[in-house]
C-alpha cells in the first residue's frame, strides 16, 4: 500500500524494464508482445535503456523455433542483458519478475485483461508503490 509516487516524465524515466516469458502450456508468443512493444517504443525514445531479464539460462531451449528465433532477435535489441539465475527453479520467472519491478520507477505491463503472470505483476507493482501504466491488447 501507501501512497503511489507521480509519474515521472520522459526526461526522467531511464530505464524500462521488459520481461520475456512464454505461456508454458502452449508454448505460443504471446509473452514476447510486450517485449515487443517495448522494443518499438525504444526506437521513438531512443535515450531510454532497454534491459532483458532472462529467468533462467536455459530459457530459450524449451521455446519452439519460431518463439526461439523472436527471442533472441528481441533480446538482441536491448541495451542489457541479465540473467536472473543459472539454473531452473519452480519460482525463478516470479522472482525475476519482482526483482525488475522492485528496480523500476515506472512499470508498463502489456495485458490482455486475463487471469496470468501479467495480472499478477500489475497487482505487486501496484501494492509496492510503482506507477503501472498498462497497455491493452485484444
Amino acid at each position: 500500500g501507501g501512497r503511489r509516487p507521480p509519474c515521472p516524465g520522459k526526461r526522467e524515466v531511464r530505464k524500462l524494464f521488459a520481461k520475456w516469458q512464454v505461456i508454458y502450456a502452449d508454448k505460443n508468443s504471446y509473452g514476447f508482445q510486450s517485449a515487443e512493444v517495448l522494443v518499438g517504443i525504444k526506437t521513438k525514445f531512443p535515450n531510454l535503456q532497454l534491459e532483458a531479464r532472462i529467468p533462467f539460462e536455459l530459457q530459450a531451449k524449451y521455446l519452439s523455433d519460431n518463439c526461439r528465433e523472436r527471442y533472441f532477435d528481441t533480446v538482441a535489441k536491448a541495451d542489457f542483458e541479465v540473467m536472473f539465475q543459472k539454473h531452473y527453479t519452480f519460482d525463478c520467472r516470479k522472482r525475476c519478475l519482482q526483482s525488475a519491478i522492485d528496480r523500476s520507477d515506472v512499470v508498463m505491463a502489456v495485458w490482455n485483461g486475463q487471469i496470468n503472470s501479467t495480472k499478477y505483476a500489475i497487482q505487486y507493482a501496484q501494492n509496492q508503490g510503482k506507477h503501472v501504466i498498462v497497455l491493452p491488447i485484444a
